[in-house]
């Protein structure tokens, strides 16, 4: 089924994507308008142009994944990387949140020559977002018992141990009596 959209539509898609991808670069601290312009207008052609190939998305997330694309290549230019893996990019566009690059160093964002001071920063900025995970040895060891236990089944005083199991167990059963009846009376 091939549907066709009319302009208004297009323009309206158009409109509601442009205004989402200038706030998120606002956030970003892009505050040239005319560089914002720019950068939008290039995503949503591309998107556009991606659209009429057949994809069937939305323009606005067509839009994120144009910048998503830009950024991840300004990341892996400016850290002198290859290519970084999923979560490594996570990392370093946290990273320019960690470092307030976008308050410290407004419009950098993007930027062909950014300074070099929000480079090192960033390189040196190591975000953790995942538990260190490390190898343990799972040895069978002993089971402790706890001196409580201990003296409940100890027999040198000559008591059976049943005296200090209830001095164990009437405290923790008082306090449920007592929290049934702040409940329930």
């Amino acid at each position: 089924m091939n549907e066709t959209v009319s302009a208004s539509e297009t323009n309206a898609e158009w409109s509601a994507a442009q205004r989402r991808l200038d706030s998120y670069l606002l956030a970003l601290g892009v505050p040239d308008t005319r560089r914002r312009e720019q950068m939008i207008a290039t995503w949503l052609e591309a998107g556009m142009a991606r659209k009429a190939s057949g994809e069937v998305r939305p323009l606005m997330e067509l839009g994120m994944d144009e910048l998503a694309r830009a950024q991840t290549g300004w990341l892996n230019k400016l850290l002198e990387l290859d290519q970084l893996g999923v979560s490594a990019l996570q990392d370093r566009r946290v990273g320019l949140r960690v470092i307030n690059a976008h308050q410290r160093w407004p419009g950098s964002f993007l930027a062909a020559d950014p300074p070099a001071e929000m480079v090192r920063e960033l390189k040196e900025c190591e975000v953790r977002s995942r538990p260190e995970l490390c190898v343990s040895r799972m040895v069978p060891r002993p089971l402790d018992m706890a001196p409580l236990v201990e003296d409940i089944f100890h027999e040198d005083s000559g008591k059976t141990g049943y005296g200090s199991l209830v001095l164990v167990l009437v405290p923790p059963a008082t306090t449920l009596v007592v929290l049934l009846f702040a409940m329930f009376g």
